[in-house]
Order: structure tokens, then sequence, then C-alpha cells
């Protein structure tokens, strides 16, 4: 995966995470597994997909933040 750093397969119940990840500190992937789990309840990102997110990762905007730098 070269833009993506998961995805999630709802239809087979399937989370696929980049393998990058790993170079990352652990909030990073805690953030990434928390958002695409979170797509299992709503398969968007909408208003309460993402405060389900946040109840999860307070400060998610901050990693979201530096994942894209």
């Amino acid at each position: 995966m070269k833009t993506r750093w998961g995805v999630c397969n709802k239809k087979d119940i399937v989370i696929t995470l980049n393998s990058e990840l790993i170079r990352y500190d652990i909030s990073k992937l805690d953030y990434v597994i928390i958002h695409e789990l979170s797509h299992f309840i709503h398969f968007n990102h909408s208003k309460s997909f993402w405060n389900l997110v946040s109840k999860y990762c307070p400060n998610y905007k901050q990693i979201k933040k530096e994942l894209k730098e």
C-alpha cells in the first residue's frame, strides 16, 4: 500500500494495515487500528465516526497530521 495506512473490508470482516507502520511510534499504530475498527460501526467519515475515534484516541487529530508529514 502506497497511499493508505489501513483498509477496512467490512464485507469480509478484514482489516489490512500498511507494513510501513512498524517504523512508527505505537501511538500511530493504535490510531490506525482504532480508525479501521471504527469503520465496522460507521462505514464513512461522518461526525459519528470521528466521535467514536476520539473516544478511544483523543489526540487523533495530531496523530493524523503527523502521519501526513
